[in-house]
């Protein structure tokens, strides 16, 4: 019962994004990129995240997506796809740190 309560008051809150937009929290509302640049980072072989500046208030926006979907979902608009760093536990050596030994 709270379930499908919940689940039909979440539906009705929805509001897809536009093509070429993504949501500001700050603003709390779809806003365009500033400058029209992008960058993507690939998460793994087909999904990754998207990451612009909002052109109004300036702070950073983030969008999850499939990199294949990428030119519907921001079209006309500048995208530069990178990898994303290694993880912590995907290091192969760890840093080692001497400044604090004594010879």
């Amino acid at each position: 019962m709270v379930r499908a309560f919940l689940t039909k008051r979440n539906a009705s809150r929805k509001r897809p994004s536009q093509p070429g937009m993504i949501f500001c929290v700050k603003c709390r509302d779809h806003r365009a990129p500033a400058m029209g640049m992008i960058e993507a980072t690939r998460q793994n072989a087909t999904t990754g995240n998207l990451r612009a500046l909002c052109e109004v208030c300036g702070n950073i926006m983030n969008r999850r997506t499939r990199l294949a979907a990428i030119p519907a979902i921001m079209p006309n608009l500048d995208v530069q796809i990178r990898e994303a760093g290694p993880r912590l536990c995907e290091r192969t050596a760890p840093s080692v740190n001497c400044g604090n030994r004594k010879d």
